[in-house]
């Protein structure tokens, strides 16, 4: 995601010859905090969302040191519903919560649009790390739980991700450009024998964003129309929407990475009721990476600010402490 990293949350400048000093303030906020009846939930708000995810855990280290608890076990006693899920998610470290999310996804049938978004836009090393803290957490390999749980195709282009091989380059050789385009026609759109989704999975789930933008635009010139609309075709022959919605996903964040999550989001505010889950998740994952970027977009998008949305969309301290996240336009 080299492209787009402006976050919302930014480490906290201080001086790190006051560093201890800083944290033991920190601590005392906090022990005032859950003091007395009732938390001081706006105190607990300004410290998260002005401090990056590992001034965070260092801060949980200082807590522990300083007054002999668990952080995380103040904020569940003192802390409930939402509020408490949101804080929590912001407590953890970035590779454990992305792991949380990965083995959630798979827990009352799986969820396989949050297996996409968590997964399609992560780095080789980040989802090495993501795959660590998972067998950590759990006691068993991410790769594992992911076979046992998923099948078909769909569990071919996740075990392909999580492989950690996709290319980084920038530079797009047009030759396998040229290569891939035909190939994918040849596996679908002119393959009178059916989908060989292999081929598909090669493409997007191991070249880099620069190369599959130029095997679209080649695609089009070959096919004489876009890929979605191939994928959709194909969809209807061989009976699998996830697969379909997962290469469909993969060709949106490579066409834009903005411009996908902005609608991710959208759709989480979208309808009946709102999708917490899924609306923690990317706000969460995207806070310090490229959340400032992906609002400015979702205004473009959607003629209406994502603040203003989620404020529309949510109620009480959990309200507060996404709009304090995401910041005023």
């Amino acid at each position: 995601m080299a492209m787009y990293c402006e976050g919302t949350i930014k480490p906290n400048n201080f001086e790190i010859k006051d560093a201890d000093k800083h944290y033991e303030g920190i601590v005392g906020k906090l022990k005032k905090a859950f003091v007395g009846l009732g938390t001081d939930e706006r105190r607990v708000i300004e410290i998260l969302t002005t401090h990056s995810n590992a001034q965070r855990q260092e801060i949980i280290k200082q807590f522990k040191a300083q007054t002999g608890k668990d952080l995380e076990e103040e904020v569940k006693a003192e802390l409930g519903g939402l509020f408490e899920t949101l804080v929590l998610a912001l407590l953890v470290p970035s590779s454990n919560f992305d792991a949380k999310c990965i083995h959630d996804a798979m827990k009352f049938g799986t969820c396989e649009k949050t297996l996409i978004q968590v997964l399609c836009s992560k780095t080789n090393s980040e989802i090495k790390a993501i795959a660590d803290a998972y067998e950590a957490m759990y006691d068993c390999e991410m790769e594992e739980d992911l076979k046992s749980d998923l099948s078909g195709t769909f569990q071919n282009i996740i075990i392909s991700i999580i492989q950690g091989k996709r290319a980084d380059n920038i530079e797009v050789d047009q030759e396998l450009v040229v290569k891939d385009a035909e190939e994918i026609y040849q596996a679908g759109e002119a393959n009178e024998n059916g989908t060989d989704e292999y081929k598909f999975n090669k493409v997007l789930s191991l070249r880099s964003r620069a190369h599959m933008n130029a095997v679209f635009d080649q695609y089009k010139k070959i096919a004489g129309k876009e890929i979605e609309q191939t994928l959709d075709y194909e969809a209807q022959l061989i009976a699998q929407p996830d697969t379909r919605d997962a290469f469909k996903a993969i060709c949106a964040y490579a066409r834009n990475p903005l411009t996908y999550f902005a609608t991710c989001l959208h759709e989480s505010l979208a309808g009946i009721g709102t999708d917490d889950s899924a609306l923690i998740r990317l706000i969460v994952d995207h806070s310090e990476v490229d959340l400032a970027d992906i609002k400015k977009r979702y205004r473009e998008l959607f003629n209406s600010t994502l603040v203003v949305d989620v404020q529309n969309d949510t109620s009480g301290d959990y309200k507060k402490l996404l709009t304090a996240i995401i910041g005023t336009d």
